[in-house]
């Protein structure tokens, strides 16, 4: 039997039947395993940090010691295997450089979900203060645009602020890594994912979860164009050199052979 699970959260809804699987897939992965084990207020490390960092009350789920079982955990492509945009990054046609001209608008913001209950809302809303903190600069706020108008936006911005979505992994993350823009997004040390976006001022900026540093952060790229060229560039080759090669075949290949 394998598992294929689609939930956002690292946590494993799916767990108890790991004893009869062979293979359980997901998205991303707890880099150390033995992080299942533990206890989670809302049943996820998200619902625990931000709950927790806004007062709310929540229910502990139970953790799961996986023991042997973690063996059988396996990662899947993350979003950017979607059809549309695999198939623009497997064209390989490079986004706009990281000039003004090319790229008026200094940080792309479009957050959504603020109106959600919850730790999700409360760390949306806390995320949109904290973008009208940072002060003069450009920035594209506010609701959403239909697909194509935000991708030409997003071309058209220096930097993509990112926060958690009910996971880490958001579709905007790649979408801003299509478009050209540097990705800023709270830690993601703590997982694994495949391809491998996320390294630290190499393919993304690491946020504080509180996003404490996010203006700080945000100036600091503002004033290193070739810093944000190298960011922006190693990211985009990453995700078009895995849709190019058979990467996302081989992330399957094991269960296949089995």
């Amino acid at each position: 039997m394998t598992i294929f699970d689609s939930v956002a959260s690292l946590s494993l809804p799916f767990g108890r039947l790991l004893p009869e699987a062979d293979f359980y897939f997901k998205k991303s992965l707890y880099a150390d395993p033995s992080r299942y084990a533990q206890d989670r207020h809302g049943g996820s490390n998200l619902s625990e940090f931000y709950g927790a960092r806004y007062g709310l009350e929540m229910d502990v789920v139970p953790g799961r010691d996986l023991g042997a079982d973690a063996s059988k955990l396996r990662l899947s492509p993350n979003f950017l295997t979607e059809p549309t945009l695999f198939e623009r990054f497997r064209k390989g046609e490079e986004p706009a450089r990281q000039g003004e001209e090319a790229r008026p608008i200094d940080l792309h913001a479009r957050l959504g979900g603020v109106s959600r209950d919850g730790w999700y809302g409360r760390m949306r809303q806390d995320a949109e203060v904290q973008v009208g903190r940072i002060g003069d600069i450009s920035a594209a706020t506010g609701g959403g645009l239909p697909w194509a108008e935000y991708m030409a936006e997003l071309g058209r911005s220096k930097l993509c602020f990112s926060p958690f979505g009910s996971g880490e992994l958001c579709w905007r993350d790649v979408e801003a890594i299509l478009a050209g823009a540097v990705l800023l997004k709270p830690s993601m040390d703590h997982l694994r994912t495949l391809p491998d976006l996320y390294r630290p001022w190499e393919t993304y900026v690491p946020l504080a979860w509180d996003f404490s540093d996010l203006g700080e952060k945000v100036r600091t790229l503002l004033g290193a164009q070739e810093m944000r060229e190298e960011i922006a560039r190693e990211a985009y080759c990453t995700a078009r050199d895995f849709a190019r090669s058979t990467g996302p075949v081989d992330a399957y290949r094991e269960m296949l052979a089995s």
